[in-house]
């Protein structure tokens, strides 16, 4: 930063400069440097070594984490990438099909591209009005009962914007097929229930012999997405019999109210993975009211517990046998919880910015170094994504055994069913001093509003209505504020 810039800047922003500057040549968790800020991950399913990433520079990468190779560019777009997605394999698209990569832009459209030779596919557009914040690839499984034909697979993609809508897609042709209106604020992310994918299991033999068992029903599948609201909402999918891409129904679940399980912007949803002894898993909830809740199926979706994490959650993810729950958020750390007791079991410090992306990745190949084990992996706002091994929590963890807790760790959250840390749910007014205009990819951003000026909505992709302002959530300001580089201190304190 030069001179001149820095004569703008308050005290506090030029001492958080210099604290993250200091704190920035640590190699903990094996950093890889992207060219820009990382604003999401996924998994690479075909390989534990490699996930994907969004960037700030409208690149997204596959990302090697063994050799930090990034060369594995797909380009295009040159605003903002949010939110990725990753087709899947299904018996009617086999598994040498050549997978596509989605991301979603501040640009308002969808692109994809083939993972392996990185050609432009599809672009999604005169879709939504704002920003796409969250992506979720699905792949609909289709019953005899419901299409009158053998079993098959329906390729949906489903986006949640900022202009608060919810859009599904046929995945393949980018086809519009149902807008979702619900929310009353920006939609921040999506969940599909895996229980909801399959029929319930077929009821017990009747002792009447002479008695027909009715066929089980077909399955409901169920979606789940949150907002700045804060609130969850639920969302049945429904294929039709005859044209199940033209006519796919989708309506809120029948007696479903929202949830509200939070105070302030719920940030990430995500079940647990559904395994043996646990096929109709919880759902997990991250939040900007500085906690995570574990929202019970049994209880009709009740807070079953609350961590209390003292700091913004922006991301969380569930190892792949449900024993651990990774989060991360502003305070730049990446903790574990133990989700049978809701302990905190380790934290790891490396990152200096926030935190905005989180996940499991399985055991690397032998000889490799950092995470031969299971290992969680993260990315930042400061650039960088890293690599955790889990094996010395699950040492610690064994070495604890039976042992009773109950004092929250130092400085960590602890479990508390239903409590709400008092005057949880910060960053109001978190703006600082010194906000001063900014334009980026079209839009000016200036103290929680966003104005869309200049040219007509004329499907472009940079562009807005002509004089249409959105007043965003303190949350949401704060986000943009720190991705767009304001120069008035650290918007989240």
């Amino acid at each position: 930063m030069s001179r001149n810039d820095r004569f703008f800047q308050t005290t506090n922003a030029q001492k958080e400069d210099e604290r993250k500057a200091a704190k920035s040549s640590n190699k903990n968790g094996q950093p890889i440097k992207l060219p820009s800020k990382v604003l999401a991950i996924i998994a690479d399913p075909s390989s534990n070594d490699r996930v994907y990433a969004a960037e700030s520079s409208g690149t997204a990468r596959r990302v090697d984490l063994v050799t930090g190779n990034i060369d594995h560019a797909y380009t295009g777009p040159t605003a903002p990438l949010t939110c990725l997605a990753l087709s899947t394999p299904t018996p009617s698209s086999p598994s040498t099909d050549d997978p596509t990569l989605y991301a979603g832009s501040w640009d308002r459209t969808i692109w994809s591209w083939s993972t392996t030779t990185r050609t432009r596919r599809k672009t999604f557009t005169n879709g939504h009005r704002d920003f796409v914040k969250c992506l979720l690839y699905v792949s609909l499984p289709l019953t005899t009962t419901t299409l009158n034909r053998p079993p098959s697979h329906l390729p949906l993609l489903i986006s949640g914007s900022s202009d608060t809508s919810i859009i599904i897609w046929d995945a393949t042709s980018a086809a519009k097929l149902h807008v979702l209106q619900g929310h009353s604020m920006g939609v921040l992310s999506l969940a599909l229930d895996p229980a909801s994918l399959y029929p319930p299991s077929p009821p017990s033999p009747s002792s009447n012999p002479t008695t027909t068992a009715s066929p089980p029903e077909p399955p409901t599948p169920t979606l789940f997405s949150s907002s700045s609201s804060p609130t969850i909402n639920q969302w049945s999918l429904l294929p039709t019999p005859r044209n199940p891409l033209t006519k796919l129904l989708a309506a809120p679940s029948p007696d479903a109210t929202p949830l509200t399980p939070h105070s302030a912007s719920i940030y990430a949803l995500t079940f647990a993975p559904s395994v043996p002894g646990n096929e109709e898993p919880d759902l997990y909830t991250a939040s900007a009211d500085r906690s995570i809740t574990c929202l019970s199926r049994e209880r009709g979706w009740e807070v079953d517990e609350r961590i209390e994490m003292g700091t913004h959650v922006r991301c969380l993810a569930v190892s792949s046998d449900g024993s651990w729950l990774a989060a991360g958020g502003r305070d730049e750390d990446i903790r574990i919880f133990d989700t049978a007791s809701g302990e905190e079991r380790g934290r790891w410090a490396g990152h200096f910015d926030e935190v905005v992306g989180v996940l499991f990745t399985g055991p690397a190949a032998q000889g490799t170094g950092v995470g031969v084990g299971e290992r969680a992996v993260s990315c930042s706002l400061d650039g960088t994504i890293r690599t955790w091994a889990l094996s010395s929590l699950r040492e610690t963890a064994a070495l604890d055994g039976e042992k009773e807790d109950g004092e929250d760790k130092a400085g960590g959250g602890g479990k508390g069913k239903g409590r709400e840390e008092e005057g949880a749910g910060g960053g109001e007014g978190g703006m600082g001093t010194g906000v001063r205009e900014r334009d980026m990819a079209g839009q000016v951003y200036d103290q929680g509003h966003l104005f869309r000026g200049g040219a007509e909505d004329s499907g472009d992709a940079v562009g807005g209505l002509s004089g249409e302002e959105i007043v965003l959530s303190s949350e949401e300001a704060a986000e943009l504020g720190a991705l767009m580089g304001e120069d008035g201190g650290d918007p989240f304190d």
